[in-house]
């Protein structure tokens, strides 16, 4: 979504063996980024742009106008939104995973 809405040129690729891929990958995970101009990739040695945060934040500095607030408190709200989507993930995760019980479960949902 936010190359799309940052204007950014890009072609989306699904992997098509995903086990085989994530041995290549630098960060053995998904989303990656690949291509990148050599300026940009020049201070980490590759091409490659791994971890989605690393990523977001190239696609808001590439296209500031689009991608960041248009001062710096509205920036640093959407960097405070991220990091609440990513405690909310984390918390889904575990409840999926059963690391947590249902009681816990409902009481990170029902907390004040």
């Amino acid at each position: 979504f936010a190359l799309e809405h940052s204007g950014l040129s890009y072609v989306h690729k699904k992997p098509e063996d995903w086990k085989a891929m994530k041995a290549e990958l630098s960060w053995g995970c998904l989303p990656i980024l690949k291509n990148l101009p050599a300026e940009d990739a020049a201070a980490f040695g590759g091409a490659e742009l791994g971890q989605e945060l690393a990523i977001m934040n190239y696609i808001a500095n590439r296209v500031p106008e689009k991608m960041k607030g248009a001062n710096l408190s509205e920036d640093l709200v959407s960097q405070q939104l991220y990091g609440e989507a990513e405690d909310i993930y984390q918390a889904l995760a575990r409840i999926k995973t059963k690391l947590v019980t249902g009681e816990a479960a409902v009481n990170f949902w029902s907390k004040e």
